[in-house]
């Protein structure tokens, strides 16, 4: 069952999540763009970091975790970082426009291009959230080395941008596939009042009428074509439920009998249909039996 208030949730890999992650980043590579006066060295970086972020979603999206990149580029800019502090000497990559001749804005170009490494690694929520720092840092640079320059703007776009990331971190990690157990007399209750969502012709012959009992329904119903694993349509359908704000309470606290977590066995599906098991994945599904609806409610959703 579903209540008819609440919408579908992407969590795994939230897009705006993502993409206030992005603006976060850009923020930080166009303050220092700007102070080092250099636009092709935004638009590669800014390239990158989009491009990176767009990896980042899609190794997610795969449960994959490249932890080893973060390491590998603190390594690397550490080691750079000694370099240029040792012998002050370094490139026009590395230090772009006036940054040849300012080690601050120098060490902050570095910052960038660590962070356009690490852009490639953005797998979990807390790596995400991390992007916020540097870019805040890099502003700083800016505000310290170009007073009197558009410092405040970068500002308020990094902080609108990180406060939505922050709320959209969490929304994240929530989803769960739960088993819900009901008493048949209260499922059966529910069918007896509900009306169907769409006015079929023998069920509901006036559609103004159909119309009027659906707005004042407190259980909704559809049939929807039931799939099979690879997404093939079966030659049966299921019954959708959706019931009103007016039955949340009671459905929480008296109904369910029983919640079962199904997710790490949906998790587990997942992982084998990716590897191509089939057969072996269908073998794990619960047991499925039709429902004996009493005739007079198999009339009332058109079941008969």
């Amino acid at each position: 069952m579903r209540s008819l208030d609440r919408k579908t949730e992407q969590t795994q890999a939230n897009r705006t999540f993502y993409g206030a992650g992005l603006v976060t980043s850009l923020t930080g590579v166009a303050a220092i763009a700007a102070a080092v006066e250099s636009a092709w060295f935004f638009l590669l970086a800014a390239s990158l970091v989009a491009g990176g972020y767009f990896v980042s979603i899609r190794l997610r999206a795969h449960g994959k975790n490249l932890r080893i990149v973060e390491t590998a580029v603190i390594a690397i800019c550490l080691a750079t970082y000694a370099r240029l502090f040792a012998t002050g000497e370094t490139s026009p990559l590395l230090s772009p426009g006036l940054a040849m001749s300012h080690k601050e804005l120098a060490l902050a170009v570095m910052l960038v291009w660590a962070e356009v490494v690490r852009s490639f690694s953005l797998v979990s929520d807390d790596s995400l959230l991390f992007t916020a720092v540097p870019s805040l840092a890099l502003i700083g640079v800016v505000a310290t080395t170009s007073p009197g320059g558009d410092t405040l703007a970068y500002f308020s776009i990094w902080l609108c941008s990180s406060i939505t990331m922050f709320i959209e971190s969490g929304k994240s990690g929530q989803e769960r596939v739960l088993a819900v157990r009901l008493s048949r007399s209260v499922f059966e209750s529910l069918l007896e009042e509900a009306v169907l969502t769409h006015p079929e012709a023998i069920l509901y012959p006036d559609a103004d009428s159909w119309r009027r009992q659906l707005e004042q329904a407190r259980v909704h119903v559809q049939w929807d074509p039931e799939r099979d694993l690879r997404g093939r349509k079966l030659d049966y359908r299921s019954l959708q439920v959706g019931i009103s704000r007016h039955l949340i309470e009671d459905y929480a606290l008296r109904w369910v009998l029983e919640l079962r977590d199904m997710t790490p066995l949906a998790h587990k599906l997942k992982n084998m249909l990716r590897e191509g098991k089939h057969t072996q994945a269908e073998k794990l599904l619960p047991r499925e039996r039709l429902y004996p609806l009493p005739s007079a409610i198999a009339r009332r959703l058109g079941a008969a």
